[in-house]
């Protein structure tokens, strides 16, 4: 591997991490599995992935879909910042 794709991949994870900071670990894993199906022809809509993870919150709990959309919000913000650097429209 080549010093510059080393660089570049470095760069990228150094990005990523500046997108992210601040958010919960399971916004950030719902967020980047949501930008994933998208980015490889499998887009699902982001209340999918809520239904199957800690980040959507359930009834009552503070914070999830049902409370306000918080986290919700949290990983549509996460979703166009990873788009806008995977090169998608953002």
């Amino acid at each position: 591997m080549s010093q510059r794709v080393a660089e570049e991949a470095e760069a990228f994870v150094r990005r990523f991490f500046e997108v992210v900071a601040g958010f919960p670990p399971e916004v950030v894993a719902v967020a980047v599995l949501w930008t994933a199906a998208e980015a490889t022809g499998a887009p699902r809509p982001l209340e999918d992935f809520l239904k199957c993870s800690k980040a959507g919150g359930g009834e009552g709990e503070e914070g999830g879909v049902e409370a306000g959309g918080g986290r919700k919000a949290g990983q549509e913000t996460l979703h166009r910042a990873l788009r806008k650097d995977a090169g998608g429209e953002g």
